[in-house]
């Protein structure tokens, strides 16, 4: 028997934010995926951004963007945006973000979903200098 996995009300708001083809392509890859998944951020303004920059620099944390939202905008900072923010979300555990079987699964899930529908993108999880598995954007010009 297949498992069907249904987005939240938090996760279809967030989704709602992002470009009609980024939501194409996340809505196929709930689908096609073996675990859950759950959408941590769509849209995010400039100021939001520049939050999350600071984070490790001026504030505590570990550093999670090389992008300021100031000189440089992220996928994220667009409307709607080009960037989605996906992770494993499992029954009872809620996000997990340690396990790379599932990260595994949500990259299986979004490439095959992307390629079925002919959208390109580009994932975090791909990246040399800074791996954001969480990260999934448009390439230029979609």
């Amino acid at each position: 028997m297949t498992k069907v996995w249904r987005f939240g009300a938090t996760s279809r708001s967030r989704l709602a934010a992002c470009h009609p083809d980024m939501q194409r392509v996340v809505n196929r890859a709930l689908e096609l995926s073996l675990v859950d998944i759950t959408v941590v951020c769509g849209h995010r303004s400039q100021a939001e951004q520049a939050a999350l920059y600071a984070q490790g620099r001026t504030e505590t944390g570990p550093i999670v963007t090389y992008v300021d939202g100031v000189e440089r905008l992220s996928m994220h900072n667009y409307s709607p945006s080009r960037a989605v923010d996906l992770a494993p979300y499992i029954a009872g555990r809620g996000i997990v973000w340690n396990e790379a079987l599932y990260w595994d699964q949500i990259e299986r899930a979004m490439k095959r979903a992307a390629d079925e529908l002919d959208i390109a993108l580009e994932w975090g999880g791909d990246w040399k200098r800074f791996v954001d598995k969480p990260h999934w954007q448009m390439k230029s010009g979609g």
